[in-house]
């Protein structure tokens, strides 16, 4: 604990002066690039604490010092309801129903749930430092996500290409009736969003800097993903770089079908023809897991499939504490934290939506469901804006940005309709809890930013178009 204590000081002094550059450094940690920490680091080094525990408060630290200014912050209207928003839920459900009403009134699940359920209830607190830190310094925020991808890049095809254990690698049997082994990095930090940033920079032609870089990245990190041979991550790609083709078509008043899918194809062949060359039977597996995420709920007969532990075990059990307390929810067990199934656990980790009714119920989901609507307010007056944009030919003044806030949209949109099984994780998963509201924070500041040049009401700010 002595540990913690001094790191926490340490941190603070130097945050006191440079509050930017210890914010993005404190980020980089929390996103811990190659798993480093997540590998190394037991919870006995730093005094039985959780990880994400320490680097969540670092996170929060720079806020402290004289040279950043809170208040900026809730000058407006869209920030100022997300935080109340939040901070409301927390207190009034996910404190007060969920750990005390919903259980019974039982004093002992109230103080369980604050203390072990504590980034579940107080992550949204970083929703601040993400929004005044992209406004403050986002070339910054660049440089960390650069260097960092960079080092990874380099230091994954090491460890693949020779097995030189430079960096930490999960490896294991991919069930499910093909057997193959499964090679993954336990973090990606920065670089997930290469593949989105490559992707948008190629549609557009936006001539970022250090594009060759960026597509080394974005083109590594997709082959990765590809290694890891595991279903949600190969299909949220997937169909997350449609959503950015989409996208893109409509900011750039272009149909659908045009002649720029021809390059999504040339891209996409470049790809599998890389894969072919180093990994050619990935190919393969990769469309059997495909195949069999449609047989997992269609065809209970087909020879591929294999016992899903989520639909036989999980979601059944989440359902039946729903249908215990529909309105309220179940409220707060220490079993939906346990993925030991034979002992009652219910692993609420592994399916947040269905977890989330049976914990808050329709009460409770209905309540955070405004929360969603806002979020998808704000992205849709951010689509516009960058519609703007591209319409007054203004995309050139701030290339960066424009990516950011691009980049930001697809992964939310994503999120909410590819990824629908994990809705709700926000209210369910201390950490993703911690980077989806940095994400908000981040698409605020992205959005307020480029409103500056435009003439849409964002909720925060009007300003006029140019002539």
């Amino acid at each position: 604990m002595l540990l913690v204590i001094f790191i926490f000081i340490f941190y603070l002094i130097i945050a006191w002066r440079r509050p930017d550059f210890m914010f993005w450094l404190a980020l980089t940690i929390f996103l811990d690039p190659g798993g480093y920490l997540f590998y190394y680091v037991d919870r006995s080094m730093i005094g039985g604490l959780q990880l994400s525990d320490v680097t969540f408060i670092l996170l929060l630290i720079p806020l402290f010092s004289p040279k950043t200014n809170i208040k900026a912050f809730f000058r407006y209207s869209d920030n100022k309801w997300i935080f109340r928003f939040l901070l409301f839920f927390a207190l009034f459900y996910h404190i007060f129903i969920f750990g005390f009403v919903a259980p019974g009134y039982k004093l002992n699940s109230l103080l369980d749930a604050i203390q072990y359920r504590r980034l579940d209830i107080f992550g949204f607190l970083v929703v601040i430092p993400a929004y005044l830190f992209l406004k403050r310094s986002m070339s910054l925020m660049i440089k960390f996500a650069v260097v960092t991808s960079t080092l990874l890049i380099v230091l994954y095809l090491v460890r693949l290409s020779t097995d030189l254990p430079v960096i930490p690698f999960w490896t294991g049997e991919r069930g499910l009736g093909i057997q193959a082994l499964r090679v993954s990095m336990y973090r990606y930090g920065f670089a997930y969003w290469f593949i989105y940033i490559a992707l948008i920079n190629y549609i557009f032609q936006l001539g970022l800097p250090h594009k060759r870089l960026i597509y080394f990245i974005g083109f590594t990190i997709g082959i990765a993903v590809i290694l890891t041979l595991t279903r949600r991550s190969i299909v949220f790609l997937l169909l997350s770089l449609v959503v950015i083709y989409v996208l893109s078509q409509w900011i750039m008043f272009n149909r659908i079908i045009s002649i720029k899918v021809v390059r999504i194809f040339i891209v996409a062949g470049l790809f599998f023809i890389v894969l072919k060359l180093f990994a050619p039977t990935y190919i393969n597996y990769s469309i059997s897991i495909l195949e069999n995420s449609l047989s997992t709920t269609t065809d209970k007969g087909n020879e591929i499939l294999q016992s899903d532990v989520r639909l036989e075990h999980d979601i059944p059990g989440h359902l039946a504490r729903f249908q215990e307390s529909p309105l309220l929810g179940y409220g707060y067990d220490i079993l939906w934290y346990s993925n030991a199934s034979e002992e009652g656990g219910l692993s609420a980790n592994d399916v947040p939506v269905t977890a989330a009714l049976g914990m808050f119920g329709i009460v409770g989901i209905g309540l955070f469901m405004f929360f969603y609507f806002r979020v998808i307010k704000v992205m849709w007056s951010g689509l516009k804006i960058l519609r703007k944009y591209y319409q007054y030919n203004m995309v050139c003044q701030n290339i960066l940005l424009f990516t950011i806030l691009l980049a930001l949209i697809v992964n939310f949109l994503s999120t909410y309709t590819i990824s629908a099984t994990s809705l709700f994780s926000d209210i369910v998963n201390g950490p993703i809890r911690v980077v989806n509201m940095i994400y908000v924070g981040f698409l605020l500041a992205a959005r307020d930013m480029l409103s500056e040049s435009t003439g849409e009401r964002t909720g925060n700010v009007v300003i006029k178009y140019p002539k």
